[in-house]
């Protein structure tokens, strides 16, 4: 909460917590969520001076070599501060004051460390039971510091780019920051006019037949209209002439101009229908390209668009298409063919007006030049300033109950306020510019009644009452017409901004294609699960560093060293910050695509595979758990392929059967969104039950048991050994003890491999960098 943090405070703090490397990117404000992912989560609760402080796993975040200088500040400090710690490490209990021991929702028991343990009850029979296996939540070198709010499952992504804005921080200078380590990209914004390709696509969008038919309509009423007023000039011409007329001659007269009048209603109705057509087909397909365009945009879009951005698109520009470019095109579709009749009818009485035509043309199109200049890039600045606010929204509502236990509720409504009020400033200045062009017309307007009704004085003797007075008319419904022709355009002009953003959108980078024609796979494929990286290189992003250098690595099953028979081949992946691991995972996947060299599954180049189906041959359990909202069985089983005994199975298998057998709805639990209504260790064996359902050949665990017991993180490692036998597991480890019994250890360090080989060769080797990890954690 930067609103609460003393500025002259973090750098003391910083150099304490043995971080100063990323002390440059401290007072960076970057719009949206992703702002606070590469902040570590110690750092935030040392820098808010709070009385009270609560920490939710504290050390989850936190590496051994940093932990002994780090952690006493929860501990001491200058002022007096209650320290709240919610834990299952109880490496950490003998320091603290006060225990509380839960069981079941109640309170078992309470007391102070040695109370507790002379006392011989459940918690002595706890710390017992967890003496013997140190975590290596305080023991591991690697210190996972991107995982304090992460959205979804691309944040495995976050958290190596994180990692690397961090490590190239020291590239920097404290007050600039490289470009090309920025975490978001600046909203892109058009300078000048809307292309004219923009237009000629919407027309295409609304098809072209719809157009043309609905400008055919606009042009029969115009001219109908135009024709009715001609015979009703005629009409009053010859009465003037013919003091009596016959009551037929009448009645005939009065039957043409209510035949005008008919064909004016039925053309209008005709063409207002084509438009109306046009502009719903339109919206319909940018709405469908746009949401396919960005579902199918690789994870750096996402990593680097804040959410507000694409609300903005789906929202604010989409309801400009829907309900307001149809008065706009209406109303210039009107106005240009009224325009072009009054000029042709004055035209034919009074040809010296024509004259004047061009002079007058010049005059309105370089006040509508002028106009548009000003009024299209105030219009922009409009758009783009509707992101923020919605940014600020969706992390208002994602961090409401932070922002209640910080007390920063003023904060964040003056953050708000601050922020509409950037966007009212161009609000306003439409409204002056508008009012400018206002002005502007209705002088210009005046000026040609004036010379039109000086020329017909001076025609008088050769034009009739009648035809001066259409004339004049037709002089104060040019002015008219003009004026709003150049309203209506620039109008026009300025809700086409929203097709301009929308287009964007529409015509983003995609990933690779979903389905290729050309691949030939068998529906059992992958059957032997052999991975093999060759020479293979990757980065996030274009203007980034690599963050996998050549890496040359095979995994196959006949590599397994486990005594037990009918188990996984299990690979182990372990780093530092940054190392790379979680990108082997999303380099797996395709998250991220190669810069050079191949990934290949059973002897298949993965570049050569479409997405989908690598994808739904792979399972991940991610370290933060994916769930949406709908029942349990839904978030099991998507797309209804499995029975409910093979449910129930693979929820006996993952430790849920007790716990959802309780549960009065049972399968049909409703699960609140982001499983709000279930604890973390629930939600990943949720995750755990899905991926035993999938039984896929091959599955990585990125950090999926991060979140739960020892207890229970051993319940889960015997799980995935067992039900997933003559299997491939990839394991992403946070706890160096789950994977002392695997089959075989990579270790990564600033992206290349600098070990590979079974756990107890590596031990042997005191030289080796597993082995001092291993000893640093106090595992050996």
């Amino acid at each position: 909460m930067e609103c609460r943090i003393n500025r002259s405070r973090p750098k003391k703090e910083i150099n304490f917590m043995k971080t100063r490397k990323s002390t440059s990117f401290f007072f960076f404000e970057v719009e949206g969520p992703h702002s606070i992912h590469w902040v570590e989560q110690g750092e935030k609760q040392l820098m808010l001076s709070s009385t009270v402080i609560c920490c939710y796993g504290p050390k989850q975040a936190i590496n051994a070599s940093a932990e002994e200088q780090r952690f006493p500040m929860f501990r001491t400090g200058s002022q007096p501060v209650t320290r709240i710690l919610v834990t299952h490490d109880t490496t950490i209990l003998p320091d603290v004051d006060l225990i509380v021991s839960m069981k079941d929702g109640k309170i078992d028991e309470m007391g102070s460390y040695n109370e507790l343990l002379d006392k011989k009850g459940s918690f002595a029979s706890f710390v017992e039971e967890h003496s013997t296996q140190k975590t290596t939540e305080e023991s591991e070198v690697e210190n996972e510091i991107l995982s304090i709010s992460r959205l979804n499952s691309r944040d495995s992504a976050k958290s190596e780019l994180g990692d690397q804005l961090l490590l190239n921080a020291e590239k920097c200078a404290d007050d600039e920051v490289e470009e090309k380590y920025r975490l978001t990209d600046d909203e892109r914004m058009e300078i000048g006019g809307v292309r004219r390709f923009i237009y000629l696509n919407y027309v295409k969008k609304m098809g072209i037949s719809l157009f043309v038919g609905s400008a055919i309509g606009f042009i029969a009423f115009v001219s109908f209209e135009a024709g009715g007023n001609i015979w009703l000039s005629k009409w009053s011409s010859d009465a003037a002439k013919n003091a009596t007329s016959n009551s037929s001659q009448t009645i005939w007269r009065l039957s043409i101009y209510g035949t005008f009048g008919l064909a004016q209603v039925i053309t209008t109705i005709l063409g207002n229908f084509f438009l109306v057509l046009g502009v719903a087909r339109a919206s319909e397909r940018y709405h469908r390209f746009m949401l396919d365009s960005v579902l199918k945009s690789p994870m750096s879009f996402f990593d680097t668009t804040p959410v507000g951005r694409i609300i903005n698109r789906f929202t604010t520009d989409m309801e400009i298409l829907d309900n307001q470019l149809y008065y706009q095109l209406e109303g210039w579709l009107n106005c240009i063919f009224s325009a072009v009749a009054s000029f042709v009818i004055i035209g034919m009485n009074v040809p010296i007006f024509l004259a004047c035509l061009l002079p007058l043309g010049l005059l309105y199109y370089l006040v509508l030049k002028l106009h548009l200049n000003t009024f299209r890039q105030i219009r922009r600045l409009e758009t783009t300033g509707h992101s923020p606010i919605y940014s600020l929204f969706m992390e208002a509502i994602q961090g409401v109950s932070s922002i209640s236990a910080y007390g920063v509720k003023k904060d964040f409504i003056q953050a708000f306020e601050e922020k509409l009020d950037r966007c009212f400033v161009c609000t306003f200045n439409n409204n002056v510019c508008n009012r400018w062009l206002n002005f502007c017309l209705n002088s210009i307007g005046s000026f040609v009644v004036f010379v039109t009704t000086a020329l017909a004085i001076q025609n008088r003797e050769t034009l009739s009452p009648a035809v001066v007075g259409l004339i004049i008319s037709y002089s104060l419904s040019v002015t008219d017409a003009l004026k709003w022709f150049v309203r209506r355009n620039s109008e026009l002009e300025n809700k086409s901004i929203s097709i301009e953003r929308i287009e964007e959108y529409c015509n983003l980078k995609p990933e690779a294609p979903w389905d290729l024609c050309n691949q030939k796979l068998t529906n059992d494929w992958p059957q032997n699960g052999i991975i093999r990286f060759e020479d293979y290189s990757t980065r996030y992003r274009e203007n980034l560093d690599l963050v996998l250098k050549e890496i040359n690595l095979s995994i196959e099953a006949s590599e397994k060293a486990s005594s037990l028979f009918n188990t996984a081949f299990c690979v182990g992946i372990i780093g530092r910050t940054g190392a790379g691991k979680s990108s082997i995972t999303l380099s797996l996947f395709r998250i991220i695509e190669p810069v050079s060299g191949t990934i290949s599954i059973d002897d298949i180049d993965i570049t050569k595979i479409g997405l989908h189906n690598l994808r739904t041959k792979l399972t991940i359990i991610p370290q933060d758990p994916v769930l949406f909202t709908g029942t349990l069985r839904i978030n099991l089983d998507p797309n209804n392929e499995y029975s409910d005994d093979q449910i129930w199975e693979s929820l006996e298998k993952s430790y849920l059967k007790t716990f959802v057998s309780n549960l009065s709805q049972g399968l049909e639990y409703d699960i609140e969104e982001g499983g709000a209504n279930l604890s973390a260790g629930q939600r990943q064996l949720v995750c755990l039950a899905r991926a035993l359902l999938k039984n896929s050949k091959i599955l990585v665990l990125d950090e999926a048991t991060a979140s739960v017991d020892m207890e229970t993180d051993s319940l889960i490692q015997n799980t995935i050994r067992t039900a997933f036998a003559d299997r491939t597991v990839i394991t992403i480890a946070h706890r160096l003890n789950t994977v002392l019994d695997y089959d075989k250890i990579v270790v990564l360090e600033n992206g290349n491999i600098i070990e590979v080989g079974n756990p107890s060769n590596l031990l042997e080797n005191q030289n080796s960098r597993f082995y001092l990890m291993n000893k640093e954690a106090g595992l050996i």
